[in-house]
């Protein structure tokens, strides 16, 4: 016999979206990053510090000749690293922690969620979004230390932050689901990853390449993104805005197909 209060259990029932699941899975990246906030936020932070420290004490007092016409190339630097530092933090939110429940079986457990592949695509992006920019405000913040100073456009910083985060991300995810252990995920990050984000204009203005080099950087989706974060931070930038907005936009839909499609069917994820 049941008394009034006796609690009764009811098969849980999901709307359209899986808001909820979305959420948690979200959450739980996020409370990784928080967690472990020495390597997720202070190592990056120190990396940005230590670059800005060794540029200004090298080119104090530097033949303006020899910094190739750009005395104020720490003010030209200092945008670059924050930039560089949300596509890091960014790639290694959504892949490490895809390899990371492969190899301790965790991804069992999220296959069989009721989550629909565009819910976790979501879930892993927007994780890896917000991450990237808790990152890159802290390198923001402690790069003040050299006269970073305040945005002069906020809303491009905004966009070309999240949008370049939400495109790293889901690059990274698509990589993250094609490796097998971690020594396949580092190979993509070393060979393949940071050449593109060194190559994007963090340390040089496009103008100091060759011409024929010049004309190959602007195929690099992530010379935009940088050129868009500093144009956000200082007002100057080389790039076209509209070109980089719509490169960006375009790169994050075909990358957000690719990675739809690879969950959906659950390559590598369902074996």
């Amino acid at each position: 016999m049941t008394t009034p209060n006796a609690h009764v259990l009811a098969a849980r029932r999901f709307q359209r979206w899986n808001l909820m699941g979305a959420y948690t899975l979200w959450r739980r990246d996020m409370l990784r990053t928080l967690k472990y906030w020495p390597v997720s936020i202070g190592a990056h932070a120190l990396q940005a510090l230590l670059f800005a420290a060794v540029f200004s004490v090298v080119l104090t007092g530097a033949d303006p000749h020899l910094m190739a016409g750009r005395p104020d190339f720490v003010s030209f630097l200092l945008p670059g690293l924050v930039g560089s530092t949300i596509l890091q933090r960014a790639f290694e939110t959504s892949a490490f922690s895809v390899v990371f429940d492969k190899v301790e079986g965790i991804i069992r457990d999220i296959v069989a969620a009721p989550l629909s592949p565009l819910e976790a695509l979501f879930a892993y992006t927007a994780s890896a979004t917000c991450s990237a920019l808790i990152v890159g405000s802290a390198v923001w913040l402690i790069l003040q230390l050299f006269g970073l100073g305040l945005p002069d456009h906020p809303l491009v910083l905004l966009f070309f932050s999240v949008g370049g985060a939400a495109m790293i991300g889901l690059a990274a995810l698509i990589a993250g689901i094609w490796a097998d252990k971690w020594d396949h995920i580092s190979a993509v990050q070393s060979f393949a990853f940071l050449p593109f984000v060194f190559l994007s204009g963090v340390f040089f203005s496009l103008d100091q390449l060759p011409e024929k080099w010049q004309f190959f950087a602007q195929f690099n989706p992530l010379y935009y993104v940088i050129d868009g974060i500093r144009h956000g931070l200082t007002g100057q930038g080389q790039a076209n805005l509209v070109i980089g907005v719509a490169i960006i936009i375009s790169s994050i839909g075909v990358l957000g197909g690719v990675g739809y499609e690879i969950l959906r069917r659950g390559y590598k994820l369902k074996s």
